[in-house]
């Protein structure tokens, strides 16, 4: 289809272009004086005026006067046709008068509308003549004409040279023009002066013993109409607009069915205007602008440190800009980490990361002490550290107490309950992360060492209690200064045996406590075994 396209547009429409078809019988050796002389000699030719042109050939004896390089006197050509053996003279213009002088050509097939036409013909002036002229134009017709006198053809020309006047009479000037018909059936033309003289431009050069004649005679050759291109263009839908990133493509065939290439190549990024080439050379190029909308960037306000374990922060699922989609992986409570929030489809919008930063957890223990006879409960470091910017909130037996350091005096709360104490203390931390613990307390014998032991499993005095004194070692000894019973971090484990776990005899023993608070206490305990 290409190639027979181009060929198409390579087809000189004009019948005979270069006057090469002539009846060399009817060639005639002087100028032309009648219509059917000229006809009779060159084949697709004829006059649409009384005006009479001529044909040169180099056929024709040097002595002729219609010879390309005559000898004659009366010399009107001295140069060879542009190209090929034959060419076309005729007048111009003449001072002072309308006489003209034109060409009427045929086609080979009529013009179609909203088609572009390359027409071309090569001039040449008469070395012999002295004015020179512009105005050389070319009229369109879809019936031969002829004019029943020798004037002006008062039609405005469907082309037209209106330069400087043509002086060139050594080298043969090309004039070039595009015509896109507006009407059916163009199969004719007329090629000449269709303007008067005070209408074109005119120049006079004369040179003695050789520009002998005072008008202006032009040689014509070549003449040419082709097709050169379709006014229609491509016609597409605009598409668009893309996201950024966004893949598309762009039709490689128009709603029109015109086909061809598109040029840069395909830019997902950014904004580009495109140039369609069409296959067929007759069609003109035309350009498409793809708009690309840039990503929009989520935003979000900035996530303060959570807490440990924060059950109550829930991530976004919409922007501050208005971007929904969701969170990935899933929100994990109990470590920092890097969240992708990845928005819907059909939103023109970029992934973002945030990072949730959660606090390191905090622990405690409780541990109890005596001091001075006073029973005391102390919040300590494990193993994390509470600062001295912690705040502590105390509640006992539901009661909250005014009390806001690290230990508590529970000694004033024995005679708040019967049997037991319980302690609430909650904990926040200079990051004001809270933690909240509960102890239960025996709420007898505070800071009391028992006188006296009976392990005989009635439930009192089975054993030696020490468990408010947060013991670091206690040690028993015999009345001889041996240590029988020793154990770090006591409680309560003693109830009358010895280091190898028998049975020690009822007797009066020496005891030494080491708290972890330093303390140390001494004493008599009395052991009081039953016979079996």
């Amino acid at each position: 289809m290409l190639t027979t396209i181009v060929s198409k547009a390579q087809e000189n429409l004009v019948l005979n272009p270069g006057f090469e078809d002539v009846n060399l019988d009817n060639l005639l050796c002087t100028i032309y004086p009648l219509g059917p002389e000229f006809e009779n000699a060159v084949n697709y030719w004829s006059y649409p005026n009384w005006g009479t042109s001529d044909i040169y050939h180099t056929s024709l004896s040097p002595s002729c006067i219609t010879h390309p390089l005559s000898t004659n006197t009366i010399v009107l050509s001295s140069h060879l046709p542009h190209t090929g053996n034959s060419m076309a003279g005729f007048i111009m213009s003449i001072p002072d008068v309308t006489y003209r002088e034109y060409l009427q050509g045929t086609l080979s097939a009529s013009l179609e509308i909203g088609s572009v036409y390359e027409v071309q013909f090569y001039v040449l002036k008469s070395a012999s003549t002295a004015m020179s002229i512009n105005n050389f134009g070319i009229k369109f017709l879809d019936a031969p004409m002829l004019q029943n006198s020798s004037e002006l053809i008062d039609i405005v020309p469907d082309v037209n040279y209106s330069g400087t006047p043509v002086t060139e009479s050594e080298n043969w000037q090309l004039l070039s023009f595009e015509f896109t018909p507006t009407e059916n059936n163009l199969n004719r033309f007329v090629l000449g002066n269709f303007f008067t003289n005070e209408n074109s431009q005119i120049s006079y050069l004369f040179i003695p013993g050789v520009m002998t004649n005072n008008y202006a005679y032009y040689f014509i050759d070549d003449v040419s109409v082709r097709f050169l291109r379709h006014t229609d263009s491509a016609d597409f839908e605009q598409i668009g607009p893309f996201c950024e990133g966004e893949d598309f493509e762009l039709p490689t065939t128009s709603v029109n069915g015109i086909s061809g290439s598109w040029s840069p190549a395909i830019n997902t990024t950014q904004t580009t205007t495109y140039t369609f080439t069409p296959d067929e050379v007759i069609y003109l190029p035309v350009q498409m602008t793809v708009e690309i909308t840039p990503k929009t960037i989520p935003v979000f306000d900035s996530f303060m440190p959570l807490c440990f374990n924060d059950q109550n922060f829930v991530l976004p699922t919409i922007s501050l800009n208005g971007i929904s989609g969701n969170w990935s992986p899933s929100f994990d409570s109990e470590k920092t980490t890097t969240y992708i929030f990845t928005p819907f489809e059909g939103q023109c919008a970029t992934q973002q990361s945030v990072e949730v930063v959660v606090w390191d957890d905090f622990d405690f223990n409780f541990m109890y002490f005596c001091e001075s006879g006073q029973l005391y409960l102390e919040v300590v470091d494990n193993p994390s550290f509470i600062s001295n910017a912690s705040i502590f909130e105390w509640k006992v037996n539901g009661t909250k107490i005014n009390e806001n350091n690290r230990m508590l005096n529970l000694s004033s709360f024995i005679n708040t309950s019967n049997h037991q104490l319980a302690v609430e203390v909650t904990v926040t931390n200079e990051n004001g992360c809270h933690k909240k613990k509960n102890i239960e307390i025996a709420a007898d014998n505070f800071c009391m060492i028992p006188k006296g032991i009976s392990p005989n499993g009635d439930g009192l005095n089975d054993f030696l209690s020490l468990e408010h004194f947060n013991v670091e070692n206690l040690a028993i000894y015999n009345r001889y200064g041996e240590i029988v019973y020793e154990k770090r971090d006591y409680t309560n484990e003693w109830n009358g045996q010895s280091k190898n776990g028998k049975r020690l005899p009822t007797a009066t023993y020496y005891y030494h406590i080491t708290t972890k608070k330093g303390e140390r206490f001494t004493g008599w305990i009395y052991l009081l075994q039953e016979v079996n």
